[in-house]
């Protein structure tokens, strides 16, 4: 039992960076009702954007005048504020323009757009990005030291900070969500697009900073997933993509809550098979997509439902 929670622990570094995913999905489906398959590839460039500005600190001598924690605490928003504007050129470019051409007889043209969108994003990082094909160490701001929890566990610092970071993040989106004008808007919209419009909302500005938040959103997630995993690939987006969709489906496809259990869920089942079952590194994928299939059988419309978003509780 204690090897056990002492695993569960381990996964909650994974598992945040899953839900972070899972929101992303939850968001842009929840709010628009579309499926904007590349919310993993968004994370990427994120990170590749990060790794970028780092490099640009380091040439300008930022860290001779400041802190590194004020240099990384500044990268990091400036390299946000980016991800968020590139969510908002992908809402122009692969779900406007295909708004009034989608209908019922062809809801499927934003998804498949954005599955290409994803793939340009892939080829044109391994392309155009100095040694873009090949994996790229992101650098560990935080010491390499073990925090104690208690007499028995301990974990890595670093994936104490991914968990904090994760956390504060889930916390701050559910507060705009619930708490201000903008997040009202977005569950009007969610309950009924057209009564939403009929009320004054403008539903083309929710859709915009829609894409800006979760622009905004997988910025911090690239941080945390270089942080946590240590390195970055041009094609990395794609499984953290489907796991994160995947997560979200489980959970209950636009319902927040249920994205963070699914994402909770996949990163448990991943450090445990890895832990408990024999070369489970290798097999963690099978585990954790045969999970999906029994949820979808038996839970067909996920753990806690669809299309909520956030309600008031």
């Amino acid at each position: 039992m204690l090897m056990l929670f002492y695993q569960i622990i381990n996964s909650l570094g994974e598992s945040v960076r899953y839900a972070l995913f899972a929101v992303g999905f939850t968001l842009f489906f929840g709010v628009l009702d579309v499926i904007v398959f590349c919310v993993g590839d968004i994370c990427v460039v994120s990170m590749f954007i990060l790794l970028s500005l780092f490099s640009l600190v380091k040439v300008i001598g930022l860290y001779e005048f400041l802190p590194i924690y004020l240099c990384l605490i500044i990268t990091v928003v400036i390299g946000s504020l980016l991800t968020g504007f590139f969510g908002i050129i992908i809402e122009g470019i692969s779900v406007k323009p295909f708004e009034k051409l989608t209908t019922k007889t062809n809801p499927m043209m934003p998804l498949i757009a954005t599955v290409a969108l994803g793939i340009i994003i892939r080829q044109s990082i391994s392309l155009f990005y100095p040694q873009g094909r090949y994996p790229q160490n992101f650098p560990n701001f935080f010491p390499a030291k073990i925090v104690k929890l208690g007499s028995s566990f301990h974990i890595i610092f670093s994936d104490l900070i991914v968990l904090l970071i994760g956390i504060g993040v889930i916390i701050v989106v559910f507060f705009l969500v619930n708490r201000t004008k903008f997040g009202s808007s977005m569950r009007a919209i969610a309950q009924d697009k057209e009564a939403a419009m009929m009320m004054g909302i403008n539903a083309d500005r929710i859709s915009v900073l829609t894409f800006f938040l979760v622009g905004l959103i997988m910025g911090i997630a690239g941080f945390l997933t270089g942080t946590y995993i240590g390195s970055v690939k041009f094609d990395m987006g794609l499984r953290d993509g489907i796991i994160g969709f995947s997560a979200a489906v489980v959970g209950g496809l636009g319902n927040v809550y249920g994205a963070i259990i699914g994402g909770l869920l996949f990163g448990i089942i991943e450090s445990l098979s890895i832990a408990f079952i024999p070369m489970g590194g290798a097999y963690k994928d099978i585990f954790c997509f045969t999970a999906v299939i029994i949820s979808m059988i038996f839970r067909p419309k996920g753990i806690l439902g669809e299309k909520t978003i956030w309600e008031k509780v």
